[in-house]
């Protein structure tokens, strides 16, 4: 533990802690952002005019969740008195950890391409690439997946593992590990609004679906704990949301992007985390 701890310690340990009202006021912006985005925002005609002079680049996705991630920054930058540092965003946090992103995508899509040859089917691009598909991943990487790591993955990860240390004290690592649960928690429960009223889901759907919700976000906090990178846990979560490939493939990218980003968690601290340690 003390290892998987060590990547984390040079990034996080320098973050402030917010009041308990901003981490409050930010958890139920969250929830009230799903309902307006989903529940009007995307239904209303005025975002076509607007998209329209975006030159159709980006989608509502990305409109939408920007609009809510400008409410966030203000409760983070305003009532909590943070700095972007302390959400982890800065720029090796953030673009370093989108490069590395960036190159494993490109992997995965060399394997992609062997397999496509080895199959003898030929090669040729995925049918599902397309203006729109590559809309939809800008909306993820600027959009979803960058307000969703910074809510709940820069602050309220952070903020729960300091907070879970003034009842714990000195057991720091413990505390990291109630921070890390009980934020993630909170992450996938602030989509219960979204699942049960807009997607309708209910009983032990709701429930396998929100306990989805908050594995991934453990893996995905983990991501961040382990890189120190915000960028890359980014990534991985714009793969996950729209697992964009170039070539027509008889394997999963999706699988490919998991098994690529378990690869770099384990070797991470073995080459570039044990390098920059100090």
């Amino acid at each position: 533990m003390k290892r998987w701890l060590a990547t984390a310690a040079r990034e996080l340990e320098t973050a402030r802690a917010a009041s308990p009202l901003a981490i409050v006021a930010s958890i139920l912006g969250a929830i009230m952002a799903l309902l307006l985005i989903w529940g009007w925002l995307f239904t209303v005609p005025w975002l076509d005019p607007l998209l329209a002079a975006l030159g159709g680049v980006v989608g509502p996705t990305f409109v939408a969740t920007i609009f809510a991630l400008a409410i966030q920054l203000v409760i983070f930058l305003g009532m909590a008195r943070l700095s972007l540092s302390d959400i982890g965003v800065s720029v090796r946090g953030v673009l370093g950890g989108l490069a590395v992103g960036f190159w494993m995508w490109l992997g995965v899509q060399a394997v992609l391409l062997v397999a496509a040859l080895v199959h003898g089917g030929g090669v040729a691009i995925d049918p599902h690439v397309d203006r729109q598909h590559v809309q939809m991943l800008i909306d993820q990487v600027a959009g979803n997946a960058l307000e969703e790591e910074i809510i709940f993955r820069g602050f309220l990860l952070v903020q729960c593992v300091l907070l879970a240390r003034r009842f714990l004290g000195e057991r720091r690592r413990t505390a990291w590990v109630v921070g890390l649960v009980a934020s993630q928690v909170i992450f996938a429960l602030t989509h219960i609004p979204q699942r049960w009223i807009i997607m309708d889901l209910h009983g032990a759907d709701l429930v396998n679906n929100l306990a989805g919700t908050a594995i991934i976000g453990i893996f995905f906090s983990v991501l961040y704990i382990r890189t120190g990178m915000l960028g890359f846990a980014l990534a991985f979560h714009a793969l996950v949301n729209l697992p964009f490939a170039l070539v027509d493939s008889p394997l999963d990218p999706r699988v490919l992007y998991a098994c690529a980003t378990l690869v770099l968690l384990v070797v991470w601290p073995v080459t570039v985390g044990r390098r920059a340690r100090p």
